[in-house]
């Protein structure tokens, strides 16, 4: 094979897999910060909001992405008096 042929694939390789690599470091700190709250009254199940979050985002990071869209939607049916598209930080969303 030829040298550049080679060192176009090696530096191709290395591209893909520190995206990668920042995907997923992105992803564990999303995770990480993540606040869950259990009410022992009713054994329900709340995160807290942080910045950004979204419905989708708290599916996505609770669920691990697997059918993102159908944990949304069971996320809106929990929070019937929650406007998605105004989360405030700090406040509790009922999770599945």
């Amino acid at each position: 094979m030829d040298l550049k042929i080679q060192i176009i694939m090696v530096l191709m390789v290395s591209m893909v897999v520190a995206i990668a690599l920042e995907w997923i470091k992105a992803d564990l700190e999303a995770w990480g910060d993540t606040v869950i709250v259990f009410d022992d009254d009713e054994a329900e199940r709340y995160v807290i909001v942080k910045e950004n979050d979204s419905f989708w985002a708290i599916a996505r990071r609770e669920y691990g992405g697997s059918e993102t869209g159908r944990w949304v939607y069971e996320i809106c049916q929990l929070n019937p008096g929650i406007d998605p598209g105004r989360l405030q930080i700090g406040q509790k969303v009922r999770v599945p």
